[in-house]
């Protein structure tokens, strides 16, 4: 299990299901790997932009401006998602 806590929500990863909660005001949602299609992750000095785009139900938007260290455990989440979903686009 993957959680990181930052200023305005949580993303946590399990495996097989990628979850963000909070994140201004879009609600929770919930996506399985196998429908993830795409990851857009953009890290400019200590802001962070992510997207991840599902198939089937919607997408998960997460932004912020966290410490050195948290912001290094978005790129690890970012990069275990990447690794476990098996329909990314190229």
């Amino acid at each position: 299990m993957i959680e990181v806590g930052l200023d305005d929500g949580v993303l946590s990863f399990d495996g097989r299901v990628v979850e963000g909660f909070g994140f201004g005001k879009h609600e929770a949602r919930r996506v399985h790997i196998s429908k993830i299609e795409k990851i857009d992750f953009k890290a400019a000095g200590k802001r962070f932009f992510l997207q991840i785009k599902a198939s089937t139900s919607g997408r998960i938007d997460a932004q912020g401006k966290p410490d050195a260290a948290t912001l290094a455990e978005v790129e690890a989440f970012v990069e275990a998602v990447r690794a476990a979903a098996p329909n990314l686009e190229s």
